[in-house]
């Protein structure tokens, strides 16, 4: 910051000398002390900029075509312009989430000033990114690689969510990182469509969580949801019943003590391909036990495995339980 304001000052005594005008005393000392206020200023406008143009991507954009009617193209080019958004390359909308167990509608101000301290992190962990705050939520505008595998790219970003809740327990603070993951798009207009799926992708967490089987998952890409994403809108969950095959509505209607281990045998059963050596090490039963579940489950519900249809509907039937049960 020093070396950016002598050269600047060194440049404003060339071109006064230059000019040949003389100056009142102090007045070196005086400009030395407000360049450096001038500067900051200058880089909060910058922000306040950048900002306003994510805003112009992600909201004009979204707005019906009447609006967009009237609303030149120009002003969205002009936001992509500033921002460094090309045509030819590819991005990805993120947003961030932060949430508390125990939190009314209203954010205190100790909140906020939390989720402006994790803006600031996610900046720093990712360099040349465009992000920007609205309230609780933080929206990063990310320039990816068309080429890069899926699993490549998550997993960096479940690394990223780490060392963001890492940092909040180190400040002994409470709040909890979601972010939710729009699809890949190419240039700035469908901007929006990645926006969107990153919005419904936290709306939707609960619903990935019991699709992956874990509690604890943080990242959501909204493409993952697949089939569930019809079921996310549902008001009564109870309809999901209509989902489920009948066979795997009659092991849940199972009314004994050994019901709870034949469920997870089967799910255990089809994450391990039907399986029973694989099933029976998961579960660290014996070989024999694993094969008496399964063969008293197929002679109880009906269940045919060697039909992929069927045990598609299970697979699909036992996610659907989980998140009734979830529900209540």
């Amino acid at each position: 910051m020093k070396k950016e304001n002598d050269e600047i000052t060194d440049l404003f005594r060339t071109r006064l000398a230059d000019a040949g005008m003389s100056v009142r005393d102090g007045f070196w000392e005086e400009l030395s002390q407000e360049i450096p206020v001038a500067c900051q200023h200058r880089r909060r406008i910058l922000l306040f900029r950048v900002a306003a143009a994510a805003s112009v991507l992600l909201v004009l954009a979204a707005s019906s075509a009447t609006f967009l009617y009237f609303s030149p193209k120009e002003e969205m080019e002009e936001a992509a312009n500033l921002l460094e958004i090309h045509s030819e390359e590819y991005y990805r909308v993120v947003t961030f989430y932060t949430f508390q167990k125990e939190r009314g509608d209203m954010y205190t101000s100790e909140q906020l000033r939390e989720t402006g301290i994790i803006e600031g992190e996610i900046m720093t962990l990712c360099p040349g990114q465009h992000v920007y705050r609205n309230i609780d939520q933080i929206v990063m505008i990310q320039r990816v690689d068309e080429k890069q595998k899926r699993e490549v790219y998550l997993n960096k970003m479940e690394e990223m969510c780490a060392a963001l809740q890492n940092a909040i327990r180190y400040r002994h603070k409470t709040e909890k990182i979601q972010v939710g993951i729009g699809k890949m798009v190419k240039g700035i207009y469908n901007l929006k469509d990645s926006y969107y799926e990153a919005k419904r992708a936290i709306s939707y967490r609960d619903i990935a969580k019991v699709i992956s089987g874990n509690e604890n998952q943080t990242v959501t890409l909204y493409s993952d949801l697949g089939f569930f994403k019809l079921l996310g809108d549902i008001d009564d969950l109870n309809t999901l019943m209509d989902y489920i095959p009948e066979s795997l509505q009659r092991l849940y209607s199972y009314n004994k003590p050994q019901r709870k281990d034949l469920i997870l045998t089967l799910q255990t059963y089809l994450d391990n391909n039907q399986s029973l050596n694989k099933t029976a090490q998961a579960l660290f039963i014996h070989y024999k036990t694993a094969t008496y579940r399964i063969d008293k489950i197929g002679k109880m519900t009906g269940m045919d495995f060697k039909n992929p249809n069927e045990m598609l509907n299970v697979r699909i039937g036992l996610i659907l339980y989980k998140m009734l049960e979830k529900a209540r």
